[in-house]
Protein backbone atom coordinates (compact mmCIF):
# COMPACT_ATOMS: atom_id res chain seq x y z
CA UNK A 1 0.00 0.00 0.00
CA UNK A 2 1.10 3.65 -0.22
CA UNK A 3 -0.13 7.15 -0.54
CA UNK A 4 1.68 9.98 -1.50
CA UNK A 5 0.63 13.30 1.22
CA UNK A 6 -0.81 12.87 4.49
CA UNK A 7 -3.46 14.61 3.20
CA UNK A 8 -4.28 11.43 2.04
CA UNK A 9 -4.92 9.53 5.27
CA UNK A 10 -8.30 7.91 4.49
CA UNK A 11 -7.13 6.66 1.14
CA UNK A 12 -4.66 4.39 3.11
CA UNK A 13 -7.90 2.88 4.89
CA UNK A 14 -9.68 2.21 1.61
CA UNK A 15 -6.91 -0.06 0.23
CA UNK A 16 -6.67 -2.04 3.55
CA UNK A 17 -10.36 -2.38 3.60
CA UNK A 18 -10.15 -3.41 -0.51
CA UNK A 19 -6.93 -5.68 -0.21
CA UNK A 20 -8.22 -7.55 2.77
CA UNK A 21 -12.02 -8.19 1.62
CA UNK A 22 -10.17 -9.63 -1.06
CA UNK A 23 -8.36 -12.16 0.55
CA UNK A 24 -11.41 -13.34 2.62
CA UNK A 25 -12.70 -14.03 -0.56
CA UNK A 26 -9.72 -15.78 -1.82
CA UNK A 27 -9.58 -17.77 0.97
CA UNK A 28 -6.42 -16.33 1.37
CA UNK A 29 -4.41 -15.69 4.74
CA UNK A 30 -2.75 -12.22 5.49
CA UNK A 31 1.17 -12.73 6.90
CA UNK A 32 2.06 -9.35 6.79
CA UNK A 33 1.17 -5.70 5.47
CA UNK A 34 3.64 -3.52 4.24
CA UNK A 35 2.54 0.69 3.81
CA UNK A 36 4.11 3.18 2.43
CA UNK A 37 2.67 6.84 3.51
CA UNK A 38 3.32 9.87 3.54
CA UNK A 39 5.72 9.00 0.79
CA UNK A 40 6.26 9.66 -3.12
CA UNK A 41 6.19 7.32 -5.60
CA UNK A 42 8.73 8.89 -8.22
CA UNK A 43 11.53 6.33 -7.02
CA UNK A 44 12.26 4.07 -4.65
CA UNK A 45 14.37 6.59 -2.04
CA UNK A 46 12.35 6.93 0.78
CA UNK A 47 10.08 3.88 0.42
CA UNK A 48 10.55 2.03 3.57
CA UNK A 49 8.15 -0.92 2.94
CA UNK A 50 8.50 -1.68 -0.84
CA UNK A 51 12.11 -2.20 0.16
CA UNK A 52 11.39 -4.54 2.69
CA UNK A 53 9.57 -6.11 0.45
CA UNK A 54 12.20 -6.25 -1.94
CA UNK A 55 14.91 -7.09 0.18
CA UNK A 56 12.81 -9.93 1.31
CA UNK A 57 12.14 -12.09 -2.40
CA UNK A 58 15.71 -11.08 -2.55
CA UNK A 59 17.13 -13.08 0.29
CA UNK A 60 14.34 -15.44 0.17
CA UNK A 61 12.77 -14.54 3.40
CA UNK A 62 9.60 -14.05 3.20
CA UNK A 63 6.82 -15.32 4.63
CA UNK A 64 4.18 -15.25 2.16
CA UNK A 65 3.84 -16.55 -1.98
CA UNK A 66 1.25 -14.05 -2.96
CA UNK A 67 1.43 -10.44 -3.12
CA UNK A 68 -1.70 -7.94 -2.75
CA UNK A 69 -1.40 -4.53 -4.74
CA UNK A 70 -4.47 -2.35 -5.17
CA UNK A 71 -3.76 -1.39 -8.51
CA UNK A 72 -0.69 -0.83 -10.60
CA UNK A 73 0.30 2.41 -9.76
CA UNK A 74 0.75 1.23 -6.08
CA UNK A 75 4.08 0.22 -6.65
CA UNK A 76 5.16 3.60 -7.53
CA UNK A 77 4.29 6.39 -10.45
CA UNK A 78 7.87 5.68 -11.86
CA UNK A 79 9.11 7.59 -14.90
CA UNK A 80 10.90 4.19 -16.40
CA UNK A 81 8.34 1.66 -17.03
CA UNK A 82 10.93 -0.95 -16.68
CA UNK A 83 11.77 -0.16 -12.95
CA UNK A 84 8.26 -1.27 -11.44
CA UNK A 85 8.62 -4.13 -14.12
CA UNK A 86 11.74 -4.96 -12.65
CA UNK A 87 10.05 -5.68 -8.78
CA UNK A 88 7.54 -7.32 -9.81
CA UNK A 89 10.01 -9.46 -12.01
CA UNK A 90 12.02 -10.19 -8.83
CA UNK A 91 9.22 -11.48 -7.10
CA UNK A 92 8.61 -13.84 -9.98
CA UNK A 93 12.09 -14.49 -9.42
CA UNK A 94 11.14 -15.81 -5.72
CA UNK A 95 8.03 -17.48 -6.61
CA UNK A 96 5.85 -14.88 -5.28
CA UNK A 97 2.81 -14.05 -6.95
CA UNK A 98 1.40 -10.85 -7.57
CA UNK A 99 -1.65 -9.86 -7.72
CA UNK A 100 -3.35 -6.80 -8.74
CA UNK A 101 -6.75 -6.76 -6.96
CA UNK A 102 -8.35 -3.73 -8.24
CA UNK A 103 -7.16 -4.00 -11.76
CA UNK A 104 -9.70 -5.15 -15.00
CA UNK A 105 -7.12 -8.15 -15.90
CA UNK A 106 -5.77 -10.73 -14.52
CA UNK A 107 -2.30 -11.01 -14.01
CA UNK A 108 -1.47 -14.37 -15.97
CA UNK A 109 1.78 -13.55 -17.77
CA UNK A 110 -0.74 -13.22 -21.37
CA UNK A 111 -0.54 -10.92 -24.00
CA UNK A 112 -3.66 -8.75 -23.42
CA UNK A 113 -2.00 -8.90 -19.44
CA UNK A 114 1.39 -7.67 -20.47
CA UNK A 115 0.31 -4.93 -22.89
CA UNK A 116 -2.55 -3.50 -19.95
CA UNK A 117 0.25 -3.32 -17.15
CA UNK A 118 2.52 -1.59 -19.47
CA UNK A 119 -0.20 0.82 -20.79
CA UNK A 120 -0.93 1.36 -16.95
CA UNK A 121 2.79 1.55 -15.56
CA UNK A 122 2.62 4.81 -18.67
CA UNK A 123 -0.57 6.25 -17.16
CA UNK A 124 1.19 6.47 -13.72
CA UNK A 125 3.91 7.89 -15.17
CA UNK A 126 2.24 10.23 -16.91
CA UNK A 127 0.01 11.53 -14.00
CA UNK A 128 3.22 12.68 -12.05
CA UNK A 129 4.23 14.67 -15.23
CA UNK A 130 0.66 16.56 -15.68
CA UNK A 131 0.14 16.90 -12.06
CA UNK A 132 3.43 18.50 -11.77
CA UNK A 133 2.32 20.91 -14.85
CA UNK A 134 -0.93 21.51 -13.22
CA UNK A 135 0.74 22.33 -10.75
CA UNK A 136 3.58 24.28 -11.60
CA UNK A 137 0.31 26.52 -13.72
CA UNK A 138 -1.30 27.10 -10.57
CA UNK A 139 1.56 28.45 -8.77
CA UNK A 140 2.84 30.57 -11.10
CA UNK A 141 -0.07 32.08 -11.60
CA UNK A 142 -0.38 32.75 -7.94
CA UNK A 143 2.57 34.06 -8.05
CA UNK A 144 2.09 36.71 -10.71
CA UNK A 145 -0.80 37.84 -8.41
CA UNK A 146 1.75 38.61 -5.78
CA UNK A 147 0.94 36.02 -3.01
CA UNK A 148 3.72 33.52 -1.29
CA UNK A 149 3.46 30.59 -3.19
CA UNK A 150 5.83 28.36 -0.88
CA UNK A 151 8.71 27.81 1.21
CA UNK A 152 9.70 29.74 4.68
CA UNK A 153 10.51 33.09 4.91
CA UNK A 154 13.50 34.90 5.08
CA UNK A 155 14.75 37.09 8.02
CA UNK A 156 13.27 39.77 8.59
CA UNK A 157 9.75 39.05 7.13
CA UNK A 158 6.65 37.22 7.93
CA UNK A 159 4.15 34.80 6.04
CA UNK A 160 0.59 36.43 6.55
CA UNK A 161 -2.84 34.40 5.86
CA UNK A 162 -5.10 36.87 3.86
CA UNK A 163 -8.73 36.13 2.39
CA UNK A 164 -9.99 36.15 -1.02
CA UNK A 165 -10.42 40.02 -0.39
CA UNK A 166 -7.13 41.26 1.01
CA UNK A 167 -7.97 41.67 4.53
CA UNK A 168 -5.24 39.86 7.03
CA UNK A 169 -6.50 36.78 8.91
CA UNK A 170 -3.46 36.33 11.09
CA UNK A 171 0.67 35.78 11.29
CA UNK A 172 1.87 32.43 10.60
CA UNK A 173 4.08 30.78 12.79
CA UNK A 174 6.85 28.12 11.41
CA UNK A 175 5.25 25.08 10.63
CA UNK A 176 1.69 26.39 10.21
CA UNK A 177 -0.76 26.56 7.29
CA UNK A 178 -3.46 28.73 6.35
CA UNK A 179 -6.86 27.45 7.66
CA UNK A 180 -9.43 28.01 4.49
CA UNK A 181 -8.21 26.48 0.92
CA UNK A 182 -9.95 30.08 -0.54
CA UNK A 183 -7.32 32.09 1.79
CA UNK A 184 -3.42 33.03 0.01
CA UNK A 185 -0.16 33.87 2.00
CA UNK A 186 1.61 37.05 1.52
CA UNK A 187 4.93 37.91 2.99
CA UNK A 188 5.16 41.26 5.19
CA UNK A 189 8.05 42.98 6.85
CA UNK A 190 8.87 41.55 11.30
CA UNK A 191 9.74 43.11 13.85
CA UNK A 192 11.47 46.58 13.80
CA UNK A 193 14.77 45.19 15.35
CA UNK A 194 14.85 42.15 12.48
CA UNK A 195 14.70 44.78 10.08
CA UNK A 196 16.75 47.00 11.32
CA UNK A 197 19.30 44.43 11.17
CA UNK A 198 18.71 43.30 7.73
CA UNK A 199 19.63 47.47 6.68
CA UNK A 200 23.02 46.55 9.09
CA UNK A 201 23.50 43.87 6.75
CA UNK A 202 23.38 45.33 3.26
CA UNK A 203 25.18 48.72 4.87
CA UNK A 204 28.06 47.27 5.88
CA UNK A 205 28.52 44.47 3.04
CA UNK A 206 28.99 47.16 0.74
CA UNK A 207 31.29 49.32 3.26
CA UNK A 208 33.57 45.98 3.76
CA UNK A 209 33.40 44.97 -0.23
CA UNK A 210 32.34 42.17 0.97
CA UNK A 211 33.70 39.65 3.76
CA UNK A 212 30.68 38.49 4.81
CA UNK A 213 33.11 36.39 7.91
CA UNK A 214 33.85 39.71 9.28
CA UNK A 215 29.95 40.43 9.54
CA UNK A 216 28.90 37.37 11.11
CA UNK A 217 31.42 37.53 13.29
CA UNK A 218 29.85 40.92 14.31
CA UNK A 219 26.66 39.54 14.75
CA UNK A 220 27.45 36.61 16.61
CA UNK A 221 29.95 38.36 18.50
CA UNK A 222 26.89 41.13 19.77
CA UNK A 223 24.08 37.91 20.38
CA UNK A 224 22.16 38.54 17.64
CA UNK A 225 20.59 35.52 16.62
CA UNK A 226 20.26 34.61 12.74
CA UNK A 227 16.52 32.88 11.39
CA UNK A 228 14.74 30.36 13.79
CA UNK A 229 17.45 31.62 16.35
CA UNK A 230 20.40 30.13 14.83
CA UNK A 231 23.81 31.77 14.64
CA UNK A 232 25.02 33.83 11.63
CA UNK A 233 26.94 32.05 8.99
CA UNK A 234 27.75 33.30 5.22
CA UNK A 235 25.49 31.11 3.89
CA UNK A 236 22.81 32.61 5.68
CA UNK A 237 23.94 36.46 4.58
CA UNK A 238 24.85 35.15 0.71
CA UNK A 239 21.06 34.24 0.85
CA UNK A 240 19.52 37.79 2.21
CA UNK A 241 22.00 39.15 -0.25
CA UNK A 242 20.66 37.99 -3.48
CA UNK A 243 17.22 38.26 -2.36
CA UNK A 244 14.92 41.18 -3.80
CA UNK A 245 11.87 40.50 -1.30
CA UNK A 246 13.91 43.35 0.45
CA UNK A 247 13.41 45.85 -1.82
CA UNK A 248 9.52 45.39 -2.29
CA UNK A 249 9.91 42.55 -5.23
CA UNK A 250 8.68 39.01 -5.35
CA UNK A 251 10.50 36.81 -7.93
CA UNK A 252 9.27 33.15 -8.59
CA UNK A 253 10.41 30.83 -10.94
CA UNK A 254 13.92 30.81 -10.69
CA UNK A 255 14.76 27.80 -10.43
CA UNK A 256 13.69 24.39 -11.17
CA UNK A 257 13.72 20.82 -9.43
CA UNK A 258 11.24 18.21 -9.90
CA UNK A 259 11.34 14.66 -10.67
CA UNK A 260 14.34 14.10 -8.53
CA UNK A 261 16.59 15.56 -10.74
CA UNK A 262 19.44 18.64 -9.85
CA UNK A 263 18.78 22.10 -9.44
CA UNK A 264 19.06 23.76 -12.79
CA UNK A 265 18.64 28.08 -12.90
CA UNK A 266 16.13 29.40 -15.36
CA UNK A 267 16.80 31.82 -17.51
CA UNK A 268 15.48 35.10 -16.46
CA UNK A 269 13.02 35.75 -19.56
CA UNK A 270 10.76 33.12 -17.30
CA UNK A 271 11.11 34.82 -14.14
CA UNK A 272 7.97 35.99 -12.31
CA UNK A 273 8.71 39.31 -10.96
CA UNK A 274 5.90 41.29 -9.36
CA UNK A 275 6.14 43.73 -6.89
CA UNK A 276 4.96 43.27 -3.63
CA UNK A 277 2.40 45.39 -1.50
CA UNK A 278 4.41 46.44 1.38
CA UNK A 279 7.18 49.20 1.38
CA UNK A 280 11.35 48.35 0.67
CA UNK A 281 12.88 47.41 3.96
CA UNK A 282 16.49 48.57 1.87
CA UNK A 283 16.91 51.30 -0.19
CA UNK A 284 17.24 49.95 -3.84
CA UNK A 285 20.89 52.15 -4.41
CA UNK A 286 21.92 49.89 -1.52
CA UNK A 287 20.89 46.86 -3.13
CA UNK A 288 22.12 47.54 -6.08
CA UNK A 289 25.67 48.18 -4.42
CA UNK A 290 25.24 44.91 -2.94
CA UNK A 291 24.69 43.11 -5.96
CA UNK A 292 27.20 44.06 -7.82
CA UNK A 293 29.78 43.23 -5.10
CA UNK A 294 28.49 39.87 -5.75
CA UNK A 295 28.22 39.31 -9.88
CA UNK A 296 32.22 40.65 -9.33
CA UNK A 297 32.93 37.62 -7.79
CA UNK A 298 31.34 35.28 -10.60
CA UNK A 299 33.80 35.16 -13.45
CA UNK A 300 35.04 32.33 -15.88
CA UNK A 301 38.01 31.59 -15.88
CA UNK A 302 39.93 29.45 -18.34
CA UNK A 303 42.52 26.75 -17.60
CA UNK A 304 45.26 28.65 -17.78
CA UNK A 305 44.44 31.23 -14.99
CA UNK A 306 44.55 27.62 -12.89
CA UNK A 307 47.17 26.08 -14.36
CA UNK A 308 49.85 29.39 -14.36
CA UNK A 309 49.70 30.21 -10.79
CA UNK A 310 50.98 26.42 -10.44
CA UNK A 311 53.93 26.89 -12.85
CA UNK A 312 54.62 29.96 -11.01
CA UNK A 313 54.56 28.39 -7.88
CA UNK A 314 56.43 25.28 -8.90
CA UNK A 315 59.38 28.51 -10.21
CA UNK A 316 59.85 29.25 -6.96
CA UNK A 317 59.51 26.54 -4.82
CA UNK A 318 61.06 23.92 -7.23
CA UNK A 319 57.83 21.54 -5.50
CA UNK A 320 54.22 21.24 -5.47
CA UNK A 321 51.90 19.56 -3.06
CA UNK A 322 48.44 20.28 -1.51
CA UNK A 323 49.59 22.00 1.48
CA UNK A 324 51.59 24.18 -0.42
CA UNK A 325 49.17 25.34 -2.85
CA UNK A 326 46.59 25.79 0.05
CA UNK A 327 49.04 28.45 1.99
CA UNK A 328 50.48 30.39 -1.33
CA UNK A 329 48.37 33.56 -1.51
CA UNK A 330 46.77 33.76 -5.13
CA UNK A 331 47.00 30.38 -6.00
CA UNK A 332 43.48 28.99 -6.08
CA UNK A 333 43.08 25.55 -3.31
CA UNK A 334 44.01 22.71 -4.19
CA UNK A 335 39.81 21.42 -3.45
CA UNK A 336 39.50 23.96 -6.51
CA UNK A 337 41.73 22.55 -8.63
CA UNK A 338 41.34 18.76 -8.26
CA UNK A 339 37.23 20.13 -8.73
CA UNK A 340 38.46 21.26 -12.11
CA UNK A 341 40.65 18.89 -13.78
CA UNK A 342 39.47 15.64 -11.44
CA UNK A 343 43.11 15.18 -9.71
CA UNK A 344 46.40 16.82 -8.99
CA UNK A 345 48.47 14.99 -10.84
CA UNK A 346 46.31 15.98 -14.25
CA UNK A 347 46.42 19.43 -13.50
CA UNK A 348 50.82 18.92 -12.94
CA UNK A 349 50.55 17.01 -16.34
CA UNK A 350 48.45 19.58 -18.10
CA UNK A 351 50.68 22.42 -16.39
CA UNK A 352 53.71 20.35 -18.11
CA UNK A 353 55.01 20.18 -14.58
CA UNK A 354 56.73 16.99 -13.19
CA UNK A 355 55.07 15.06 -9.93
CA UNK A 356 57.24 15.60 -7.48
CA UNK A 357 56.41 11.96 -5.77
CA UNK A 358 55.19 8.58 -7.50
CA UNK A 359 51.71 8.55 -7.13
CA UNK A 360 51.53 4.88 -8.26
CA UNK A 361 49.51 3.97 -4.55
CA UNK A 362 46.89 6.05 -5.80
CA UNK A 363 46.00 3.84 -8.76
CA UNK A 364 46.21 0.82 -5.96
CA UNK A 365 44.35 2.26 -3.75
CA UNK A 366 41.56 3.09 -6.16
CA UNK A 367 41.82 -0.59 -7.30
CA UNK A 368 41.71 -1.70 -3.22
CA UNK A 369 38.54 0.60 -2.91
CA UNK A 370 36.42 -0.94 -5.39
CA UNK A 371 37.48 -4.89 -4.88
CA UNK A 372 36.57 -4.27 -1.06
CA UNK A 373 33.22 -5.12 -1.27
CA UNK A 374 34.06 -8.37 -3.21
CA UNK A 375 36.23 -9.19 -0.24
CA UNK A 376 33.59 -8.47 2.11
CA UNK A 377 31.09 -11.48 -0.01
CA UNK A 378 34.14 -13.59 0.93
CA UNK A 379 34.07 -12.69 4.49
CA UNK A 380 30.03 -13.46 4.71
CA UNK A 381 30.70 -16.46 2.44
CA UNK A 382 32.96 -17.83 4.59
CA UNK A 383 30.64 -17.05 7.89
CA UNK A 384 28.02 -18.85 6.27
CA UNK A 385 29.59 -22.18 5.64
CA UNK A 386 30.33 -21.85 9.73
CA UNK A 387 26.83 -21.52 10.65
CA UNK A 388 26.90 -18.22 11.06
CA UNK A 389 23.68 -15.93 10.36
CA UNK A 390 25.02 -12.62 8.68
CA UNK A 391 23.71 -8.98 7.41
CA UNK A 392 25.12 -6.13 5.86
CA UNK A 393 24.73 -2.98 7.60
CA UNK A 394 24.82 -1.07 4.34
CA UNK A 395 25.17 2.83 6.57
CA UNK A 396 28.94 1.82 7.54
CA UNK A 397 29.82 -1.84 5.31
CA UNK A 398 29.64 -3.49 9.05
CA UNK A 399 28.76 -7.27 8.40
CA UNK A 400 26.37 -7.86 12.00
CA UNK A 401 26.87 -11.47 12.83
CA UNK A 402 24.13 -13.73 14.28
CA UNK A 403 22.70 -10.40 15.32
CA UNK A 404 25.04 -9.96 18.15
CA UNK A 405 28.31 -8.71 17.38
CA UNK A 406 29.84 -6.49 14.05
CA UNK A 407 32.47 -6.80 12.22
CA UNK A 408 34.43 -4.82 10.02
CA UNK A 409 36.59 -5.89 7.23
CA UNK A 410 39.26 -3.59 5.90
CA UNK A 411 42.16 -3.82 3.31
CA UNK A 412 45.78 -2.48 3.33
CA UNK A 413 47.98 -2.02 1.00
CA UNK A 414 52.28 -2.73 1.69
CA UNK A 415 54.37 -0.32 1.50
CA UNK A 416 58.03 -0.25 1.14
CA UNK A 417 60.44 0.90 4.09
CA UNK A 418 64.34 0.08 4.33
CA UNK A 419 66.12 -1.29 5.85
CA UNK A 420 62.74 -2.95 7.83
CA UNK A 421 60.74 -4.70 4.91
CA UNK A 422 57.13 -3.86 4.23
CA UNK A 423 54.76 -2.34 6.56
CA UNK A 424 51.29 -2.09 6.34
CA UNK A 425 49.70 1.29 8.24
CA UNK A 426 46.56 0.89 9.35
CA UNK A 427 45.02 4.47 9.54
CA UNK A 428 41.35 3.33 9.52
CA UNK A 429 38.18 4.66 11.87
CA UNK A 430 35.96 1.59 12.03
CA UNK A 431 31.90 2.32 12.54
CA UNK A 432 30.81 2.29 16.41
CA UNK A 433 29.06 -0.79 15.23
CA UNK A 434 31.90 -2.93 14.63
CA UNK A 435 33.65 -4.77 17.48
CA UNK A 436 36.32 -7.02 15.94
CA UNK A 437 38.19 -5.53 12.40
CA UNK A 438 39.65 -8.34 10.41
CA UNK A 439 42.29 -6.82 7.55
CA UNK A 440 43.33 -7.97 4.70
CA UNK A 441 47.33 -7.64 4.25
CA UNK A 442 47.72 -7.37 0.68
CA UNK A 443 50.63 -7.31 -1.24
CA UNK A 444 52.84 -4.21 -2.81
CA UNK A 445 50.99 -4.10 -5.84
CA UNK A 446 47.47 -4.49 -3.75
CA UNK A 447 46.71 -7.82 -6.44
CA UNK A 448 47.61 -10.67 -4.03
CA UNK A 449 46.15 -11.73 -0.16
CA UNK A 450 49.40 -11.97 2.01
CA UNK A 451 47.65 -12.86 5.15
CA UNK A 452 45.07 -11.81 7.61
CA UNK A 453 44.93 -9.83 10.77
CA UNK A 454 42.41 -9.30 13.16
CA UNK A 455 42.36 -6.27 15.55
CA UNK A 456 39.67 -5.24 18.43
CA UNK A 457 38.34 -2.29 17.16
CA UNK A 458 39.58 -0.03 19.98
CA UNK A 459 42.81 -0.22 18.58
CA UNK A 460 42.08 1.49 16.11
CA UNK A 461 40.33 4.57 16.95
CA UNK A 462 42.96 7.29 17.91
CA UNK A 463 46.23 6.26 16.79
CA UNK A 464 48.03 4.62 13.08
CA UNK A 465 48.30 1.16 13.78
CA UNK A 466 51.23 -0.27 12.25
CA UNK A 467 51.98 -4.59 11.26
CA UNK A 468 55.70 -4.80 9.50
CA UNK A 469 56.63 -8.22 7.82
CA UNK A 470 58.07 -9.82 11.45
CA UNK A 471 55.87 -9.43 14.34
CA UNK A 472 56.00 -10.36 17.88
CA UNK A 473 54.73 -13.53 19.51
CA UNK A 474 51.43 -12.26 21.01
CA UNK A 475 50.92 -9.84 17.85
CA UNK A 476 50.81 -13.06 15.70
CA UNK A 477 48.55 -15.02 17.73
CA UNK A 478 45.79 -13.01 16.01
CA UNK A 479 47.58 -13.70 12.81
CA UNK A 480 45.62 -16.35 9.87
CA UNK A 481 47.50 -17.44 6.57
CA UNK A 482 43.88 -18.15 4.56
CA UNK A 483 40.48 -16.82 5.42
CA UNK A 484 39.23 -20.63 6.89
CA UNK A 485 41.88 -19.89 9.62
CA UNK A 486 40.69 -15.95 10.04
CA UNK A 487 37.40 -17.33 10.70
CA UNK A 488 38.07 -20.14 13.17
CA UNK A 489 40.54 -17.28 14.53
CA UNK A 490 37.03 -15.18 15.20
CA UNK A 491 35.21 -18.19 16.63
CA UNK A 492 37.54 -18.50 19.20
CA UNK A 493 38.24 -14.86 19.86
CA UNK A 494 34.47 -14.82 20.21
CA UNK A 495 34.46 -17.82 22.70
CA UNK A 496 36.85 -16.77 24.63
CA UNK A 497 39.63 -18.94 24.34
CA UNK A 498 42.00 -16.38 22.94
CA UNK A 499 41.46 -12.82 25.13
CA UNK A 500 42.16 -9.70 23.31
CA UNK A 501 44.73 -8.01 24.66
CA UNK A 502 44.05 -4.13 26.09
CA UNK A 503 46.74 -2.10 24.44
CA UNK A 504 47.62 1.27 25.66
CA UNK A 505 48.22 3.55 23.09
CA UNK A 506 51.39 4.70 21.91
CA UNK A 507 53.30 5.95 18.67
CA UNK A 508 52.09 2.51 17.18
CA UNK A 509 50.44 -0.69 18.79
CA UNK A 510 51.63 -3.32 16.30
CA UNK A 511 55.05 -2.97 15.31
CA UNK A 512 58.21 -4.75 14.63
CA UNK A 513 59.71 -6.90 17.56
CA UNK A 514 62.99 -5.13 18.49
CA UNK A 515 63.84 -2.61 21.38
CA UNK A 516 62.67 0.81 19.22
CA UNK A 517 59.65 -0.67 18.18
CA UNK A 518 58.25 -3.04 20.61
CA UNK A 519 54.66 -3.60 21.00
CA UNK A 520 53.04 -1.89 24.59
CA UNK A 521 50.87 -4.19 26.03
CA UNK A 522 49.23 -4.13 29.45
CA UNK A 523 50.75 -6.46 32.04
CA UNK A 524 53.97 -6.58 29.98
Amino acid sequence: MRVSTDHQRYSLGNQIQALAAYAVKNQLMVVEAYADEGKSGLDLRGRPALQSVLEAVKNGTQAFGVLLVLDVSRWGRFQNTDEPAHYEFLCLLAGVRVIYTAEPFENDASPMSAMLKNMKRVMAGEFSRELSRRVLSTLSRMAAQGYHVGGPSVYGMRRVAVDDQGNVRGVLAKGEHKSYGSDHVELAPGPAFELKVVRRIFREFVRDNGREGHLCARLNAAGIAGANGRRWTTHAIRHMLDNPVYIGKAVYNRVTVGFRTPMRRNPKQVWIERSSRFPPVVRKKLYDAAQAILKARVTRADDESFLQPLRELFARTGRLSARLINRTPGVPSSWVIQTRFGTLLRAYELAGLPPCRDFYYQDINRQLGSARARYIDDVCAALERAGHTVEMVDDDLTVRVDNTWGLSVKLSRAISKAPYGRRWRLAFHPPPTADLCLVFRMSLNGQKIVDYYLLPTTAMTERMVVLGDRNNVATDLFRADDLNQAIELIERVRSGDIPLPAFRLGRTLFTRANARRRIKLDGG
